[in-house]
C-alpha cells in the first residue's frame, strides 16, 4: 500500500455512506458482513469520522471488539476550510475522537480528507493549510509521531499539481485515489 510495505488485500471494506453497510442500525447484519469479509481475506477497513457523522467508526469499533478481529484501520480527518485558526487542535481532537469511536488505541493509516486547491473553497484547503509550518500534514505527522497512527495519507482529491506536489513532498505514505464501481470517474 503506497510506501507502507502493508501487505494489503486487494479489496479493502469501505465503511463511507456510499456503500451505506456500515451507517444504518441493523448490528447484526452489518457483524455478518464484517465477519464474513475476514474470513474471505480482507485484511483492511476504510471509514471517515464524517461517514454518518461518526456512525461508521462507532459501528466499526463495536463489530471488530464484538468479534475480536484486528484488521488494519484507516480513517479520515475533514477540515473546515472556514475554520482554519486551529488546524492542529482540530485535528487532535478528530483523531482521539475516532480513536474512541473505533475502539482502538492507534490506527495504521490517517489521512486528510479534504479537497486541496489553491485557495479555500467551501471543500477545499488552500495550500498553506496543508503544507505550512502548522498546516494539516504537520499536525498529522505530530499524532504519527505520538504513536496514534502509523502511516499518513491524502484522498488525492483537488488540483491535480498541488496533490501531485504533496506526495513527492515524501510527507505522505498514500494517496487515495477514488475509483469504484458506482462512480468510475477518477
Amino acid at each position: 500500500l503506497g510506501r507502507t510495505g502493508a501487505q494489503v488485500s486487494e479489496l479493502i471494506f469501505a465503511c463511507g455512506e456510499t456503500p451505506g453497510m456500515m451507517s444504518g442500525d441493523d448490528i447484526e447484519t452489518m457483524t455478518k458482513i464484517v465477519d464474513r469479509a475476514i474470513k474471505a481475506g480482507i485484511n483492511w477497513f476504510d471509514t471517515a469520522a464524517r461517514a454518518a457523522n461518526g456512525k461508521a467508526e462507532t459501528n466499526l469499533g463495536n463489530i471488530l471488539k464484538d468479534l475480536g478481529h484486528k484488521p488494519m484501520i484507516s480513517t479520515k480527518v475533514h477540515l473546515d476550510p472556514a475554520n482554519t485558526k486551529d488546524i492542529p487542535g482540530q485535528i487532535e481532537k478528530a483523531l482521539h475522537d475516532s480513536l474512541e469511536r473505533l475502539q482502538v488505541d492507534k490506527i495504521e493509516l490517517y489521512q486528510l480528507g479534504n479537497w486541496i486547491e489553491g485557495t479555500s473553497t467551501d471543500l477545499a484547503l488552500k495550500t498553506e493549510d496543508v503544507l505550512g509550518r502548522v498546516g494539516a500534514i504537520a499536525s498529522i505527522e505530530k499524532m504519527r509521531d505520538q504513536g496514534l497512527a502509523k502511516w499518513i495519507g491524502i484522498t488525492a482529491l483537488g488540483d491535480n499539481g498541488l496533490c501531485r506536489r504533496l506526495i513527492e513532498s515524501g510527507r505522505v505514505d498514500t494517496a487515495q485515489v477514488f475509483f469504484n464501481m458506482i462512480n468510475p470517474s477518477a
